[in-house]
């Protein structure tokens, strides 16, 4: 979820191995501190696999997020569900 005032507000990416697979940012849209709506994807980012199928051995997983909420509002946090196999 993410704000409605400001583009790249909020932001997300994820990389694997240094290949970004998925990117998103806050909607936008001069709402102030209206209600939190879903983020949207950027437009430099693929469309997110539900699956990444990787070969055995080391890889590097990166999530990356960013936000302007700390400064105006108490607990703002990301929450993230992953699930390895």
């Amino acid at each position: 979820m993410g704000e409605q005032h400001e583009t790249q507000y909020e932001r997300m990416e994820t990389t694997i191995n240094g290949t970004l697979i998925g990117a998103a940012e806050s909607a936008g849209g001069g709402n102030g501190c209206a209600s939190m709506v879903p983020v949207v994807p950027r437009s430099d980012s693929p469309l997110p696999p539900s699956t990444i199928n990787l070969p055995a051995g080391v890889h590097k997983l990166t999530i990356e997020t960013t936000t302007g909420d700390r400064r105006f509002h108490y607990g703002a946090y990301y929450e993230l569900d992953l699930t390895l196999q």
